[in-house]
Formats: C-alpha cells, structure tokens, sequence
C-alpha cells in the first residue's frame, strides 16, 4: 500500500475445510492411475504377491479387489487409514505423498471401498467408506464383524491361503460397463486388463525390475468359481530401446536451483523403436510418448509431457528426458492422483539452461530429436506392419508387438464373432473398425458350442492376418475388393468342404 494507514488483527482463527471436498480429491484419477495408487502401499509395505481381481458376475465386470500379502493392518492402524488426509511421517521408500491416496483413489472410481485386513496376531478388521448421503457430509465407514471377514478373506480364490495381507475392494465400479452385449464386454475386459498390466508395468518398471513384488492382473468368474484371464505385470521401462552407434544419446545433463543442483538424463528414441512396447506404453498419444518422464522414490509419477518447458510437437515425438525429483521437491508440485507434476518458472529455467559435460545444450538435444523425426519419415512402411485390433489372442498380440510388427499410424479395430447374412465368411466394417467372422462356422473351426472372446482362436488370429491391411486406413482400390471378395469365397467355399466332410463321417459312424 502507497498510504500511512496502519490495520490492526482483532482475531485470528482456523477455517476448517468443507468436509464436501472429500468428494472431488482425486476427481483426476483413470481407472488405470487409481489402482497403480493403491498398489504404491502394497510395494511401500513390502508385499511380494500383488493381485488386481476384476470380479465378474453374468459375464460382466461387477467389482475389483487388490490383494496383497504384505503385513496387514490392525483395527487401529485401519482406522488410522481411513481418515482422509490424515498426515503423517512417510519413510524413504514410501510411495505415499498426501495421505487421502486410496481413499480417494478407490471412491473417484466406485461408490463403495472396501477394507479388509488380517495382521499376525490380531484380529481379521473389515471397514466400508462411501460418501455422506448428505451433499456436505464426511465420508461415512462402516464396521464389519471380524467373523464376517474371515468368511469373506476364505472365500478368495489364491494358489496360497492369505494368512496375512489387505485386500481392498471396489463395488458399484462407475468405469465398469453395462453393454448386454457379451461380445463387447468381453472385448472390453480384454483391453482394460492388457491396459492395467501395462500402465502398472510402466509406472512401477523399477520396482519390479528383480520380480519382486510379483504382480498379477486377473479376472474371477463368481457365476462358475473359475479364475479366467491373467496377466503378469512385466516391468515396461520407457528408456529401454535399441542401441544405435551413430548416435550421441542418451546423454547426462546438468543444471543448478538456488537450493539444489540436480541432473537429467536425455533420451532420443530410435525410430525403428517406434511400434515397440516400451516406446508405445499404450498411454496416449504422440504427446503422452514424449518429454518428461518423473520419477520419485523410482515410482513413475508422470508418463511424457512437457511442463510448460516446450511446446508438444510430433516432430519430438522421440525426444525423452529422464528426471528424479527427489532433490528438486520444492520445485515439483506432485497431483493429488500422483499421475502428474507441475514444475515451477525456477525449475523449468533451470531445465533450458542445462549443459552435459561435452558443452551441449538443451536446444542441441532438441535438434537432434527433430533430426530423428525426420529420419524416420524417409523409411517407408515395412510390410510385416499389421494394423492393431483387440480380439485375437493376447500372446499373438505381444509377440506382434515385441517384433515391432504393429503399426502406430492406424487405429486398433476389433475381432469378434457374429451373425453374418449371405455367403460371407467374415464381414469388414471400416466405419466401425469391426471385423466380423461368420458365426455359422464357429463350432466347426473352434470345436466349442458357445462363441465369446476367447473362443476360436486360431481362426480369429489368422482371418486377423489376412484382413488387417483393410483396416489401415488407407483408400481400398479395386486391387484390394478383388482380393477380398476372393478370400471371401474361398474361405467359404473351405467351410463348407470341412461341413460336408465331417457329415460323411458322422454318417458312417
């Protein structure tokens, strides 16, 4: 103020927050980040068998659990958890941050979390959170009855008795679909498991580099007591690329803040890298592939972008930067959902005026980023790249993948079984990115009476080779028609062949 006028205090006192906030913490969170969040306090605690359950009831996804046998929790220490923002002193190796991390996690996903936890020598504890019925009301926790989750802990299907561990448990899963339709909630559960296993095989790659913890994402068929899917979580390191000689990168740079110095590793991605796993990460696009990739405490906290330090461009496409921030905290503002960090103008200043100890610059490893870009626009198209679809079998997937045979220029279309008129062995659908394979035929090529996701698929694999081409997105010629309509009728015409000769030989038995 530019005047003389003095202002006494006549009161001071603390304003409590609204207790309705509880309900937008974590509003952020994917279905992806919120479980990789509650999976930080089961490597924090040191668990060594890590379980994501998707539990399906009619063929549909009805709740997840996360089961770990880490050393479980008393009713105290429960109780202690369930506060939100409760604050306390974390350890070196913890994960945790804010203190609401799987409350918030687990609610911005479901209506109801559920607790349970079996500690050595003491009771089995069981507690529910959902959110006051009231618009400003606390979350409200219920108690169950230690009986209660005995039989519940019992009740779940492991190769080893939980002597000890937490499960956590969503119900009323907002994310979960509804569709009646069976092919298309198998479709769904399929792509959501691959995406889960790789997402926490990406944020989590350091941790799991010995193979301890042992993560495991699966799913559970309530109706039959069967478990069905599994994927391991394989550790997915997004620095981890082919070596190529000709290149100076990656690179070590260094920088000074006020308060700390720090360094960063700088990355340039081979193109021929592009359509493998590790480059790809299945977590967005071109933008969500480049830049910073944040680390604390070896947890991945943010998956590429660039902080307001540069511009998203396609031609950095293959420009990485490798950044621990456990030294540079007061710089970082980490998000709630730890999927993110926001750096300060002194931080990101510090960023562009890095130097590696050869004298290049930060601008010097951008050019030869874009050099990259160019490089790779030069290389036509191989002809093993096949366009990316769900539905075929997640071995012939990875083993696609793993040779970088899968194209990142089209979009992922889907495989599926269905009801096809007319002498057609499989329909293609460009509009719907949807390849349908002739029902009729099902039982005869797959042996099995009922078809779903998971059935026929040597069938679903090789009309999947023979058809990717069209799905390409590129204009489909007269060439093109005339090739399918001949597969068509030759696929057809093998069909009904193999009917008539298992006629034949039903008729002589």
């Amino acid at each position: 103020m530019t005047d003389d006028t003095e202002l006494w205090i006549t009161k001071e006192r603390d304003v409590p927050p609204d207790p309705s906030l509880a309900r937008y913490i974590g509003a952020h969170h994917s279905l992806q980040s919120a479980i990789a969040d509650i999976v930080d306090n089961s490597v924090s605690v040191g668990a060594r068998l890590i379980r994501i359950r998707f539990l399906l009831r009619g063929g549909a996804a009805t709740a997840l659990q996360i089961i770990d046998d880490g050393p479980g929790m008393s009713a105290e220490e429960v109780d202690e958890a369930m506060v939100m923002g409760a604050t306390r002193d974390y350890g070196l190796k913890e994960l945790g941050h804010f203190g609401v991390g799987f409350k918030a996690a687990s609610l911005s996903q479901a209506d109801a979390l559920l607790v349970f936890s079996h500690k050595d020598g003491a009771t089995p504890v069981g507690r529910k959170m959902r959110h006051s019925p009231s618009q400003g009301g606390s979350p409200r926790v219920s108690d169950y009855s230690a009986d209660s989750v005995i039989n519940h802990l019992d009740a779940i299907s492991l190769s080893e008795p939980l002597h000890h561990g937490t499960v956590i448990e969503w119900n009323d899963v907002r994310a979960f679909p509804q569709d009646p339709d069976q092919n298309a909630q198998n479709s769904w559960l399929d792509a959501t498991l691959r995406n889960v296993a790789a997402s926490l095989g990406t944020r989590h790659h350091r941790l799991l580099g010995d193979g301890v913890p042992s993560v495991v994402v699966d799913t559970y068929d309530e109706d039959f007591g069967e478990i069905g899917m599994e994927f391991p979580v394989e550790p997915l390191d997004p620095f981890t690329y082919s070596e190529d000689p000709a290149s100076e990168y990656p690179k070590d740079f260094h920088s000074s803040l006020p308060d700390a110095k720090f360094s960063f590793s700088a990355h340039v991605v081979p193109y021929v890298d592009r359509t493998s796993p590790n480059y790809r990460l299945d977590m967005g696009g071109e933008e969500g592939r480049q830049g910073f990739f944040v680390y604390r405490r070896d947890r991945l906290l943010q998956v590429g972008g660039w902080n307001g330090v540069l511009v998203p461009s396609e031609d950095l496409r293959f420009a990485r930067i490798r950044l621990d921030i456990d030294d540079v905290e007061n710089h970082a503002r980490i998000n709630p959902e730890k999927s993110g960090v926001e750096f300060d103008s002194t931080l990101r200043n510090a960023l562009h005026s890095a130097t590696a100890p050869d004298g290049t610059v930060f601008r010097d490893f951008q050019t030869a980023a874009r050099q990259q870009d160019r490089a790779s626009r030069s290389r036509s198209r191989r002809p093993l790249d096949f366009t990316p679809a769900s539905g075929i079998p997640t071995e012939v997937r990875r083993n696609l993948e793993e040779r970088g045979h899968l194209r990142e220029d089209a979009e992922e279309f889907t495989v599926q079984w269905g009801r096809i008129t007319g002498r057609r062995f499989f329909e293609v659908d460009r509009d719907a990115q949807i390849l349908t394979i002739n029902k009729r035929f099902h039982e005869l090529v797959s042996g099995e009476p009922v078809a779903d996701g998971k059935s026929g698929p040597l069938t679903r694999t090789l009309v999947y080779l023979l058809t990717a081409d069209f799905f390409s997105g590129q204009y489909v010629g007269v060439a093109q028609k005339l090739r399918m309509e001949t597969m068509q009728e030759s696929l057809w015409l093998a069909a009904e062949a193999e009917e008539q000769r298992r006629r034949r030989k039903f008729k002589k038995k």
